[in-house]
């Protein structure tokens, strides 16, 4: 029988945390036709080649190179069959038949046509779930230092938790992509993601995208999963892969979506953040022991920013 829904994972050395999400999908999801596709990145270890045995009911492909997540996605939409798609992050670990939940919801409201649950750490605490569209006050924000988005996005929780309890869709500028559930019907008309952004920002891109296209981004709080934040893309004391990767992706996002004016103007913002920051390095006695590590990191997206603007 075919599909209701494609559940689509992308794993690259997360296999701990694959098994987990793997287990927990496969436990609580009833009621309804389903597969569930993992693309794999070419990860390092090889531990995954296991996995086809461990998991016969779940469709392994196992590509020879790491294209990013967003051509992870894309192989595995071009191999799906569901009505709805959902994009799952490997860290992600489900309580309940939310799948099942999204899919009704999604039946309801024919405007939507992305949405996401809330998400919650290991301790049960809602965690970072939905954003506005790249702004001025989120970029102004991010050129004053981390501690002011750190503040925008309480800010942002604090809505959520006020309308945890409530039912119906709370309709946001973007949600968090880590566990994404989407008509393939959308898909079709205004195309995949965005294969040049290796990784980050190609969820907001294509909500961004949908949005264009007459559709609605939508969370539902009363929907929970737990989000075990970034461990499938941040590893170890050093996190360069993490913040070149997400500049980089934003400085294509800006290039797609911002006119020309605008777009510099954030541009420019970063290039003088980034360069405050690298000649303050010195001083900072919290980064003494990482200094060489942040001053490499700092003069690559320094490149990007000024050289590497034809991306």
């Amino acid at each position: 029988m075919k599909p209701v829904i494609s559940i689509i994972i992308v794993n690259y050395n997360s296999e701990l945390y694959l098994k987990g999400c793997l287990d927990s999908i496969i436990k609580f999801t009833k009621n309804i036709d389903y597969e569930i596709i993992v693309v794999d990145n070419n990860s390092i270890s090889r531990e995954m080649e296991k996995f086809p045995e461990i998991y016969p009911q779940v469709k392994f492909f196992f590509s020879k190179e790491n294209r990013g997540f967003g051509s992870g996605c894309n192989y595995g939409i071009k191999h799906s069959t569901g009505k709805f798609i959902a994009v799952v992050n490997p860290d992600i670990i489900i309580n309940d038949n939310v799948f099942l939940s999204l899919f009704k919801i999604m039946e309801k409201y024919p405007e939507i046509g992305l949405c996401s649950p809330s998400f919650v750490n290991e301790n049960g605490e809602l965690t970072f779930t939905y954003n506005n569209f790249p702004n001025y006050r989120w970029e102004f924000l991010e050129f004053l230092g981390m501690d002011g988005t750190a503040k925008e996005t309480k800010r942002l929780l604090s809505v959520l938790k006020e309308v945890k309890e409530k039912t119906i869709p709370f309709v946001v500028d973007t949600v968090t992509g880590a566990c994404m559930f989407i008509r393939a019907s959308v898909l079709k008309k205004i195309g995949d993601f965005d294969k040049n952004m290796f990784l980050y920002y190609e969820d907001t891109d294509l909500q961004k995208r949908i949005t264009e296209a007459g559709f609605k981004i939508a969370c539902i709080p009363e929907l929970r999963v737990v989000h075990l934040e970034n461990k499938s893309t941040k590893g170890g004391g050093d996190d360069s892969l993490f913040y070149i990767n997400l500049y980089r992706s934003k400085l294509i996002y800006m290039k797609k979506h911002m006119n020309f004016i605008k777009r510099n103007i954030f541009r420019l913002m970063h290039i003088i953040s980034f360069f405050i920051r690298t000649i303050t390095l010195a001083f900072r006695v919290k980064d003494k022991k990482n200094r060489h590590v942040k001053l490499s990191l700092y003069k690559k997206i320094l490149r990007i920013y000024l050289f590497n603007y034809s991306i």
